[in-house]
């Protein structure tokens, strides 16, 4: 009872300087936490944006490595495959062979499929020669 009796200044009147001053000192410690939790978050922000722009670089066709590189052998092995078709199709002038005509597709599965087996370890039911109750 005697702190609260100094704090509001019960003797001296000092109640209302009092509640100022902790009012005070209340709205500067929420300001500084929050200030804190601000600053924080804009750093999360920022790496998250360093961390995209690492990304946005690897994807871009102007910077070396990344995409660009993946393009190169990309195109790299087109190129390669279009010369194949080509050195075969000169070939096939060459020797007079024809060119090969395009085949039906034909079903590979039978009309009526036989029932598949069961798989491995998981056997079938082996029932008792005798009914139970019976033996």
């Amino acid at each position: 009872m005697h702190v609260f009796t100094l704090y509001f200044g019960w003797p001296a009147g000092a109640v209302y300087s009092n509640l100022l001053a902790s009012a005070i000192c209340a709205a500067l410690v929420w300001w500084r936490i929050r200030a804190r939790m601000i600053a924080h978050h804009v750093e999360q922000l920022a790496q998250r944006d360093r961390h995209h722009a690492e990304h946005m670089d690897a994807l871009s066709l102007e910077t070396p490595g990344g995409l660009a590189a993946v393009m190169a052998e990309v195109k790299d092995a087109r190129m390669a495959a279009e010369s194949a078709h080509g050195t075969i199709q000169g070939f096939a002038l060459v020797t007079g062979a024809p060119e090969p005509a395009a085949t039906r597709m034909r079903k590979t599965v039978p009309k009526d499929p036989a029932p598949p087996a069961p798989p491995a370890g998981m056997g079938t039911r082996i029932a008792p020669k005798t009914p139970r109750g019976k033996a």
